[in-house]
């Protein structure tokens, strides 16, 4: 499984669905003290990015100005989100 042999997790400009048992690996990644980088663009307007991050108590959102940012809680289910 590559997921569990490298540093990090890049995910850039998604616009597949995740499927549960993605989530269910990457949430078990970052558990175990893996780190998840998601990129995504402002022109990506198919962007999943949301449907990964929402289970971790963070969202990408378009403010009137245009602009992406990010908003997050700062803790859930125990883990640490920033």
């Amino acid at each position: 499984n590559a997921i569990n042999e490298g540093d990090v997790v890049v995910i850039i400009n998604p616009i597949g669905s995740f499927e549960e048992d993605e989530i269910d690996v990457i949430t078990d990644y970052i558990e175990q003290g893996g780190n998840v980088l998601v990129m995504d663009s402002i022109l990506n307007t198919n962007s999943t990015a949301n449907d990964l991050l929402q289970n971790f108590g963070i969202w990408l959102s378009i403010e009137y100005s245009g602009q992406r940012v990010y908003e997050f809680n700062d803790t859930i289910n125990g883990l640490n989100v920033c």
